[in-house]
């Protein structure tokens, strides 16, 4: 079975279609030795190579999508890489290149969305204005209500104000109180600016929801579930793509480390619904 190279480099990860195109035609991508051409085609035996460097993919795997919590970090200090912490056990079942669909910040946690499909994560990136987003805030104090006003207005010191759909308590106890705040376009950094211009103190920050997927209650920090079909249909409707003939479903598994209350006890076994959310359990 043969692809197209731009549709096949993309799907494995290894750059969006546009990307591809503009190697062709800058003369850097080969194919058994020969300049690539727009619409070659291309197939597990082919040798493929760029800057004269092979390009190590599978062609045979479908794309794959998954849901992973993402544990929260200390951020990088200054000088040190911000790269994407990769769960070992993707690395471990595939050779493709995985991706994060609008990757969180550097010290936030929570829903990560990873996929081999190049071209989904552009497409999608590309319309990182459309995403519906949820976060978990932990507030320090007892906001005014001047200050949740502001932040329901979506109003910071520069540049237009966010888009903001809801802000609602959700309990706490002692000097925090969790609120869950509901945006379209809007990323961590953009939280954070929104709770500085209101003179709050956000001591965690947690994204709970990206797009049509919601973290699902059983998926623990460290851990991968693979998507419904449902929720990947809807995924590539947003970026404006068809969905491929097949997407593999990894299992879940651990990237390492061990549970907070569960000292070296076996991790709860994840299931497969990814639709229901649950702060409380994102917050563990």
């Amino acid at each position: 079975m043969t692809e197209r190279i731009q549709k096949a480099l993309a799907q494995a990860g290894v750059g969006s279609r546009r990307q591809v195109e503009l190697w062709i035609r800058e003369g850097r991508l080969s194919v058994n030795g020969e300049k690539a051409m727009p619409g070659t085609r291309v197939g597990p035996g082919d040798r493929l190579s760029l800057d004269g460097r092979p390009v190590r993919m599978q062609l045979t795997s479908s794309p794959q999508t998954v849901a992973y919590h993402r544990p929260q970090k200390n951020a990088p200090r200054s000088g040190e890489a911000a790269g994407m912490e990769m769960p070992a056990q993707l690395a471990s079942i595939s050779r493709q290149r995985w991706v994060a669909i609008s990757p969180l910040p550097p010290g936030d946690g929570g829903l990560e969305l990873l996929t081999t499909d190049g071209n989904l994560s552009y497409a999608l990136t590309r319309r990182f204005s459309e995403l519906h987003m949820e976060f978990a805030l932990r507030l320090l104090g007892d906001p005014r209500l001047d200050q949740l006003e502001r932040m329901k207005a979506g109003t910071v010191d520069e540049g237009p104000a966010l888009r903001i759909a809801s802000l609602e308590l959700e309990g706490g106890e002692g000097a925090n109180r969790w609120f869950r705040l509901s945006a379209q376009g809007v990323g961590g950094r953009d939280v954070r600016r929104l709770c500085e211009a209101a003179g709050l103190k956000l001591n965690r920050l947690i994204r709970v929801a990206l797009g049509p997927v919601k973290m699902d209650r059983h998926l623990s920090r460290g851990r991968t579930l693979a998507l419904e079909p449902l929720q990947i249909e809807e995924l590539y409707a947003l970026a404006g793509l068809s969905v491929p003939e097949s997407q593999s479903a990894p299992p879940a598994g651990r990237s390492g480390g061990k549970r907070r209350g569960q000292p070296g006890g076996k991790p709860r076994r994840a299931t497969r619904k990814a639709g229901s959310t649950g702060s409380r359990n994102a917050r563990r």
